[in-house]
């Protein structure tokens, strides 16, 4: 086939067939041109008449597939264009993506830089951290576990005092079989987080806003997936010791600060019923009426 294109090419082996074809089929011709001018012409001129209406056919014939042969190199042309136009749309997505992940990239950097030097100050901050009782203090993780054994003894004396409990009354409520009704609950829960306020939280409140600020980087980043959320949340609960998560809960409480929402939807204090069931049902008790009035604008705490 390609030899009978390239033989075709050459206009000497096909041009002068042509003209014999056309002198020898002069009836075809005549008819093809059908024209009465022009069968006049043949008639008058002859053979010689048919020789020059076969040269002029050539010629169109010529024309047509120099035609034929542009369009074909146009639709080529066309063709490399849109395949140029692919390659160029492919490369401007894989730039966007390769955009969109360095940004990821630098966010993600920027995110752990600041997540780590909070976490930094959050260690830093626990070493200042500190609890007396009388002239006798404590400092570090170790004043959580002093804070919460007080309070919690503080609690019971609250109990004991403002209901005028017996001993055997106290046992009882302490093992849960003693009924406080809610307004006497609500009373002793203020006092209890007043006594709190004033003895820890004031002093030591840089270390616990420095903790919900770590907690509300994770949660309201942007470039974190879902999953890296829950894993960078374990990390900062595993720097916490049950009584730090304990005393912050109560923090978040009595500052009825503005984070505590989100916070307490988190999950992050799943484990503090872990504590002693006394402690736990204060803890629960808390959770039970931390959407009330009295609980939520406790204005003399401030």
């Amino acid at each position: 086939m390609d030899k009978i294109r390239a033989y075709l090419r050459q206009p000497v082996n096909w041009i002068i067939p042509l003209i014999i074809l056309s002198a020898l089929y002069y009836p075809f011709i005549k008819w093809l041109l059908c024209l009465h001018e022009t069968i006049e012409v043949i008639q008058a001129y002859g053979i010689f008449a048919a020789v020059i209406s076969g040269l002029a056919f050539i010629a169109f014939l010529d024309a047509t597939r120099l035609q034929r042969i542009q369009l074909e190199k146009q639709a080529e042309e066309i063709q490399l264009q849109r395949d140029d136009l692919k390659i160029q749309h492919e490369l401007l997505e894989q730039t966007i993506q390769e955009s969109r992940e360095q940004n990821r990239t630098i966010a993600l950097q920027r995110f752990e830089n600041t997540f780590f030097n909070l976490l930094r100050n959050v260690h830093t901050g626990l070493e200042y951290v500190q609890y007396f009782e009388g002239k006798v203090g404590s400092r570090g993780k170790l004043c959580f576990v002093k804070v919460y054994e007080k309070q919690n003894k503080t609690w019971w004396n609250l109990v004991k005092s403002e209901l005028n409990l017996s001993e055997e009354q106290l046992q009882l409520e302490r093992l849960g079989n003693f009924k406080i009704y809610n307004e006497n609950f609500k009373y002793l829960l203020n006092n209890y987080l007043i006594h709190l306020k004033k003895s820890f939280f004031n002093q030591n409140q840089s270390y616990f806003d420095t903790i919900i600020a770590t907690i509300i980087l994770v949660k309201n980043n942007q470039s974190l997936l879902k999953s890296d959320v829950n894993i960078y949340l374990q990390f900062i609960s595993a720097q916490l010791t049950i009584y730090e998560k304990w005393a912050l809960f109560l923090y978040l409480e009595i500052e009825n600060h503005h984070s505590k929402s989100t916070i307490f939807g988190m999950n992050f204090f799943e484990h503090l019923q872990d504590l002693h069931f006394a402690d736990a049902r204060i803890l629960h008790d808390i959770l039970t009426f931390k959407h009330s009035e009295e609980i939520n604008n406790l204005d003399f705490l401030t």
